[in-house]
């Protein structure tokens, strides 16, 4: 009976003594942007959301990102040309779609300032595992991650859209700036 009260407070105790070292941090909407270009023949096309949410789990014991959640409404990015964005909504079928998400839960630390995060891209409901290589910088008050990499539309089964009987290129560039209000070097 004596032990199975020991084991009682031990498991009671356990929390108090040794409290959770993971802290989830969102980040700020000020500065936190998705990019996309998109090349077409003619012309290069740019469009940017700043309605960009963020969330990073933080070992503070370890001083180490263990995962990271991004995702953006696909109808928030601008490209300066309303009936272009909404021509765009429509070509990735924003109404049944309407987030692009990313989950990453495997980082591995390069080197000071650079970071491998793998995870799952989901947009146009189709989930690709992806790796994204992360630059990291510290300011006085913030971290701030950036990165850019390459996805296919053909791959996420959107048809590419033309113009002028000529379609974009496949290849679709997504570039991100995410800041985050804690420094995570002092931590």
């Amino acid at each position: 009976m004596k032990k199975i009260i020991y084991f009682i407070l031990l498991v009671g105790i356990t929390p108090l003594i040794y409290p959770a070292a993971i802290i989830s941090i969102h980040s700020k909407k000020d500065g936190s942007t998705i990019e996309y270009t998109l090349v077409h023949p003619l012309h290069t096309v740019h469009g940017i959301s700043k309605d960009v949410n963020c969330d990073v789990k933080y070992d503070s014991a370890t001083g180490t990102i263990k995962s990271v959640s991004v995702n953006a409404d696909v109808l928030s990015f601008d490209s300066g040309n309303s009936n272009r964005d909404s021509h765009m909504g429509e070509v990735v079928d924003a109404i049944d779609y309407p987030e692009v998400d990313f989950q990453g839960d495997s980082i591995q630390y390069l080197n000071n300032d650079t970071l491998n995060v793998i995870g799952k891209l989901t947009f146009h409901n189709v989930t690709k595992i992806i790796p994204v290589k992360v630059s990291e910088k510290f300011d006085s008050n913030d971290t701030i991650f950036n990165g850019k990499f390459f996805i296919s539309l053909t791959e996420f089964k959107i048809k590419r859209p033309s113009l002028l009987l000529m379609p974009v290129e496949d290849k679709l560039t997504l570039q991100f700036n995410i800041v985050i209000p804690k420094d995570l070097k002092k931590t």
